[in-house]
């Protein structure tokens, strides 16, 4: 009877002890993917401190209440009480804290952990909150915490959703006032909502506004739906979206919204360009005979080629075709060299309600009735070339000044701008404040530019040494035939092998990337960096950008190169030859330029094909992978796997092939490249071991969804790796979108229960 009161003694012992030993399931927030990111995104939780105790009858009368926590001391016998009875409530406990505890195993809850750098606080004392602190207080954090002071804070909690796009997450009020903020958690969770993201290359596109909206967002959002008729716009300068609106309907109530965010072209909504080639012309305009010149004299100018002087009170009238001119959101760039940092001079001037100049060496800008905005941040100096521009936000009745293509002021207007049907004068407005300088060429665009579109413009002025353009003909000429002597000279010389910049194309080892080195990156979006870390591509116009990628893509290999004929084909179908020919070589020669800093890149023409040389030290992204993937598709040594695994996955995981691109040429690439990393993904699933290699596995079945979202074999990857974790809830996440996004596509449900992909081991090949 001793022994086995022992033995029952020790059992109980065990039983009450053991659950100290096992640690509960910890996440950092961060660590999640993005599908389980969304579902907390999309609810609120009440705020609980670790030394305020909930009522007892809590969660008898407020069983829909979700509950977070927020503590200092993570291993405190009263948190540890607090989350052990939250645990029989909630699969999930979220806990603000800047360390994770150490939870024990009977706690069956999964514990997600939010750093409180990584939320938005604001506190809440009236039913209103004032929309200049939302710039303030607002940032690129995914959630938000608000701490209501009283009991008048619902309906601001709600304007607080809709005017920045940020459900209130975390709602915290006092011990006395917990009933009430339970009350607004449980009105926020009620509501419906419209929620998705805004994407620009696979990564988040920031700063992005909303039509009939007050709201500006940082990537992901949501709305309550009654807020805003049920459709989505969003607006960002600079970019246009893809779809441009969304409708909420049943079909897709419960889906996340994407769109895609895709920038113009430089010259995109550029309505007049005023160049002053021996005379002013509008570069935009059919027939420019209404441009009046008063006294304004022209000369050659060695960075801009024409330029127009103004002194002795002259000025130019742009005529009856100028009246609809800036007649809502516009954008105006100006190259001006002035004489005199005194006085008040005009740049442009249209009737009593627009006035750009300069008054006492500052940027500034008039309307009627209304002092004038004086930017003493935006100097303009005596006496050298100054890109000058200013821009009109209408959607925040805003302007913005630029000097040199960098930001200097954003003055927010009094009263609403309203356009004129006066002519525009250039050097001179209504009240004859006559500009005293040169000018060399002035833009207007009938949209909103964005800053790197600006300092774009400021890079490439489009006049530049247009007065050097019969020289530079004249010595391209010679160029041309002595480059051609040279050749002919060389094809009868013996062939020698000296390809000093040519590709590696054999199986080598992966390559280390320095943060100083000249690389262009292929995966997540085509980026193009010098040795200064500068990122260049920033710089490429679309065309300019595709031009890139097509000659890329033919750089690699044995036949590498693309012939002239094919570039015109692809990039400018329908054009005659002799245009093609001009638009070739001006886009040829901007590349080059592009390309003039790169050390260990050259853009080679040889043998009819254009192709790209390279320099064993560049690092060349898209040669990387395929001489990655090439090493290691028949290897089955786990050591070599384990080392080298890393840096693939690495590059995978920031984003597809060329993502962003989208252009019909470039499917068959972009498809070969895709079919190659699945088929490498899925064979490593036959090769590396689910407890040894767990880490490893699942960010391969991850990267194979990154390219296919619907491929079941890296679900059942993913499924059957988290729950040997004891991970059930984030299998289920995944799977549970999964489901959603295949009823989506294929407008039928997903046939395989859970339960059945538990038990499944995926095969190599499976899809």
């Amino acid at each position: 009877m001793n022994k086995i009161l022992k033995y029952r003694l020790a059992g109980v012992l065990l039983f009450t002890v053991l659950p100290f030993f096992i640690q509960a399931n910890v996440i950092n927030y961060k660590d999640l993917p993005d599908s389980s990111r969304l579902q907390i995104r999309l609810k609120s939780f009440l705020l609980i401190g670790a030394n305020e105790k909930l009522p007892d009858t809590f969660f008898d009368s407020r069983a829909n209440i979700p509950v977070a926590f927020t503590v200092d001391d993570v291993h405190s016998a009263a948190f540890m009480e607090q989350i052990r009875t939250c645990s029989s409530n909630q699969s999930q406990i979220l806990l603000i804290s800047n360390k994770p505890p150490l939870a024990p195993g009977d706690i069956q809850s999964e514990i997600i952990v939010c750093n409180p750098d990584e939320i938005d606080s604001l506190v809440c004392s009236s039913d209103t909150i004032d929309p200049q602190l939302f710039e303030s207080f607002l940032s690129e954090n995914e959630l938000l915490k608000v701490t209501v002071n009283d009991s008048n804070c619902r309906e601001a909690c709600f304007d607080l959703w809709k005017k920045t796009g940020k459900l209130p997450h975390f709602i915290y009020a006092k011990p006395s006032g917990i009933r009430e903020a339970a009350n607004i958690v449980s009105a926020l969770n009620s509501m419906a909502k419209i929620y998705g993201v805004t994407w620009e290359n696979g990564k988040l596109l920031r700063e992005v506004y909303w039509e009939n909206t007050e709201a500006k967002t940082y990537g992901y959002f949501s709305f309550p739906l009654k807020a805003y008729n049920n459709y989505l716009i969003p607006y960002k300068p600079g970019y246009r979206f893809s779809p441009g609106i969304i409708y909420q309907s049943t079909s897709n109530a419960d889906d996340m919204k994407t769109f895609n965010g895709i920038k113009y072209e430089p010259d995109f909504g550029l309505e007049d360009h005023f160049t002053f080639q021996n005379k002013v012309k509008n570069e935009k305009w059919k027939n420019t005979n209404g441009l009046i010149t008063n006294h304004v004299k022209f000369r050659k100018d060695k960075k801009f080629g024409g330029v127009a002087v103004f002194e002795n009170r002259s000025y130019i009238d742009a005529g009856p075709q100028s009246t609809e001119m800036l007649s809502s959101k516009f954008s105006i760039i100006a190259w001006i060299k002035v004489d005199d940092s005194n006085g008040k001079y005009s740049i442009l001037g249209k009737g009593e309600n627009f006035n750009l100049g300069i008054y006492h060496g500052n940027l500034t800008f008039s309307m009627a009735g209304i002092n004038d905005f004086i930017s003493e941040k935006s100097p303009v100096p005596v006496g050298v070339w100054t890109q000058v521009a200013m821009v009109y936000s209408e959607i925040n009745n805003r302007i913005y000044f630029y000097v040199n293509g960098i930001q200097t002021d954003q003055i927010d207007l009094i009263s609403k701008y309203e356009a004129s049907d006066y002519t525009l004068l250039i050097g001179n407005n209504l009240w004859e404040e006559f500009f005293t300088g040169e000018m060399g060429e002035i833009k207007i665009w009938n949209r909103e530019l964005d800053k790197d579109e600006i300092y774009y413009h400021y890079l490439n002025p489009s006049g530049k040494n247009d007065f050097l353009l019969p020289g530079l003909a004249a010595f391209i000429i010679i160029l041309i035939g002595v480059t051609t002597f040279l050749f002919i000279k060389k094809r009868r010389q013996p062939k020698k092998h000296t390809d000093a910049l040519k590709i590696r194309h054999t199986k080598t080892p992966p390559q280390k990337v320095l943060p100083e080195s000249e690389r262009i990156v292929c995966f997540g979006g085509l980026k193009v960096f010098d040795a200064t870390g500068a990122e260049v591509s920033l710089k490429f116009s679309p065309k300019l950008k595709q031009l890139f990628t097509l000659i890329l893509l033919h750089s690699h290999g044995n036949n590498k190169g693309i012939t002239s004929k094919q570039l015109a084909e692809i990039l400018w179908p329908g054009a005659n030859v002799a245009n093609t020919k001009n638009i070739r070589s001006t886009y040829v020669q901007n590349l080059r330029l592009s390309l003039a800093s790169f050390k260990h890149i050259e853009l080679v023409f040889s043998n009819k094909r254009w192709f790209f040389g390279f320099k064993e030290t560049f690092y060349n992204e898209f040669a990387q992978v395929d001489n990655i993937l090439s090493h290691l598709v028949n290897e089955k040594n786990k050591q070599i796997l384990e080392a080298q695994l890393p840096s693939l996955i690495a590059i995978l995981k920031k984003g597809r092939f060329l993502e962003g691109i989208e252009e019909l040429w470039l499917d068959p690439f972009i498809e070969k490249m895709n079919n190659r990393i699945i088929e490498f993904c899925l064979s490593m699933f036959s090769i590396l071991d689910n407890r040894e290699h767990n880490a490893l596995l699942f960010d391969l079945a991850e990267i194979i969804s990154l390219i296919d979202p619907l491929n079941e074999s890296a679900l059942q990857k993913k499924i059957n790796l988290l729950i040997e974790q004891g991970k059930l809830s984030l299998a289920n996440n995944i799977y549970t979108n999964f489901v959603k996004l295949y009823k989506e596509l294929y407008q039928e449900d997903y046939s395989i229960d859970f339960k059945v992909l538990c038990k499944k081991t995926p095969g190599p090949h499976s899809s």
